[in-house]
């Protein structure tokens, strides 16, 4: 019986140990250089300034995947609080296929102990909108014209938001314990948890994919529920025609009361019709 040589029998370790080096390289290392590239691309994007106070990551396994922690985004300078943002961690999944064919398609963006301050004024834009590069977006997207990039999934947990309305004294605060956001070319499927006034609520949500919302131009329905607890179950129908919304099929049960009903509203003028 013939024995392979043994010089022959060790050269698939080769590739093997090439790829654990690699991996082992990039856990490793110190990517808090990226820190300044990440915070100036977002206050070109916004106009506001940006911290990353903890490090950033790149991970290679089980996924390729990029971490930022303890991100901050200010507010504008007339807003109540200093930071519209805060978040513990976001981390970003880009498909790896997709990648070296030089395409970005993200597998997963995952948002992770966030603040949220959001401020309404009475005569001005609110503090989400971005209007101090308004002029250098523009330059921006006339240079470059090309496709969103796709999301995957989205998932959201342990953020709070503080809604502050114009001239409110107090902001409105809701808790996202979990949010889930599957995404493909046939359906948007969401699921999440939300705590609103030491209540907690369920919700659901499945409609045609995000295309068809961004396009005017198509019919987009949905179908969705709400409940919380056996108090309170709201099941119906979504559907938007150019700038007409109907929610149809409604039905509610509240307690030991049944409703049901139709709601339409149209946005195309200054003030929505009901």
């Amino acid at each position: 019986m013939k024995h392979m040589p043994s010089k022959h029998m060790g050269w698939w370790l080769v590739p093997v140990i090439v790829i654990v080096g690699a991996i082992a390289v990039v856990e490793l290392i110190s990517w808090n250089f990226l820190k300044p590239l990440i915070t100036d691309r977002i206050q070109q994007a916004t106009g506001r300034p940006a911290v990353v106070h903890g490090d950033v990551s790149v991970g290679l396994f089980p996924k390729l995947q990029l971490a930022v922690h303890q991100v901050e985004l200010g507010n504008p300078q007339w807003a109540a609080t200093p930071n519209m943002l805060e978040a513990q961690r976001i981390s970003v999944s880009p498909s790896f296929t997709h990648l070296i064919r030089g395409e970005v398609v993200l597998d997963d963006i995952e948002l992770a102990g966030l603040i949220l301050n959001l401020e309404q004024r009475a005569d001005a834009p609110a503090n989400w909108v971005f209007t101090e590069r308004q002029g250098d977006q523009q330059a921006s997207a006339d240079e470059t014209t090309g496709s969103p990039i796709e999301v995957r999934s989205l998932s959201v947990s342990d953020t709070n938001i503080h809604f502050r309305g114009a001239e409110a004294e107090t902001p409105l605060t809701f808790t996202i314990l979990t949010l889930e956001l599957q995404s493909d070319n046939e359906a948007l499927e969401t699921q999440g948890a939300v705590m609103f006034q030491e209540q907690r609520f369920e919700l659901e949500f499945k409609s045609d994919p995000v295309e068809a919302f961004l396009n005017d131009d198509e019919v987009f329905d949905a179908d969705f529920s709400i409940s919380a607890g056996e108090s309170l179950t709201i099941d119906a129908r979504l559907e938007r025609q150019g700038t007409a919304w109907r929610v149809y099929e409604i039905e509610t049960a509240l307690a030991e009361s049944q409703l049901s009903g139709e709601l339409t509203v149209d946005t195309a003028g200054d003030v929505p019709n009901l």
